[in-house]
């Protein structure tokens, strides 16, 4: 049986190294999803590519897909989608694909209500749904994995060993600071 794990990095330099120690550890039917604002992952590209997009896209996909063990190619790997009050995110990997294609063929208001589904279709609870998104409207990073029972705690050693961030903590931290919940504002 395969269950989902996420995990929320403060940043894309924080996740990146996360992506490719999993991809050197080549899990067994094991899929990866990367989710952050655009913006942040805009970070760091010259103006061409910015102008192409492909090596944007290309750059993007390869995070999360050489994290499954294949680069994917130019734009099979990234779906952009709109959160109310989070900004333009980018999905990367598999799992970030059903979700980026739901997201886009809804309206505004709805993408939102389907990135929220799918979190809570990864098994999160509608709090930690919520504190997953407000990560990202931080400008945090996102890492999903689908995975077989016997690879979780690998996976959970290695998001683990990456600063991955302590929820009850954060959640704390922000409920100090009035920030209880994602809201599209």
């Amino acid at each position: 049986m395969k269950t989902y794990i996420l995990g929320l990095f403060d940043s894309r330099a924080d996740a990146e190294p996360v992506i490719d120690v999993l991809n050197k550890h080549n899990l067994p039917e094991t899929d990866f999803g990367l989710f952050g604002r655009h913006e942040d992952f805009r970070e760091g590209l010259n103006a061409e590519d910015e102008e192409q997009g492909v090596a944007k896209s290309a750059q993007y996909g390869a995070m999360a897909g050489g994290a499954a063990g294949v680069l994917v190619g130019v734009v099979a790997g990234a779906s952009f989608f709109l959160i109310p009050g989070v900004g333009q995110v980018l999905g990367a990997g598999a799992l970030a694909a059903a979700i980026g294609t739901a997201a886009t063929s809804t309206t505004l208001g709805a993408a939102g209500g389907a990135f929220m589904g799918a979190l809570l279709g990864y098994g999160a609870s509608e709090e930690d749904a919520n504190f997953y998104i407000e990560g990202l409207k931080q400008g945090g990073v996102l890492v999903v994995a689908h995975t077989p029972e016997e690879n979780v705690s690998a996976i959970a050693e290695i998001f683990d060993q990456h600063n991955v961030v302590n929820v009850e903590r954060r959640r704390e931290q922000w409920a100090f600071q009035g920030r209880e919940r994602w809201s599209d504002t």
